[in-house]
């Protein structure tokens, strides 16, 4: 009698939820980033150069660099699902 195999653990279940997390999060961040630069958006064209914060001296307000880092990870979390789905991570 052949022993039994075991199901290949999958990621997806967990890979489905940090990615909806994160382009939430992202979502949420890049509608704060709109809704606060509005006012200068409509006035010079730019969304971004606010003179506060550590982010200043890249010419961004301090919302755009969690936004884009929610962004990216909700990017590669996607990227992880489809990978999974066609078995290629968890090998």
């Amino acid at each position: 009698m052949p022993a039994p195999t075991l199901a290949r653990p999958t990621l997806q279940p967990a890979l489905a939820a940090a990615g909806a997390m994160s382009a939430a999060t992202a979502l949420t961040l890049w509608a704060t980033v709109l809704v606060r630069e509005w006012p200068r958006l409509m006035a010079t064209g730019k969304i971004c150069g606010t003179d506060q914060g550590m982010l200043a001296i890249f010419g961004h307000c301090p919302a755009c660099l969690p936004a884009a880092a929610a962004t990216f990870m909700a990017l590669c979390c996607a990227v992880a699902f489809v990978a999974e789905g066609r078995g290629g991570l968890a090998r």
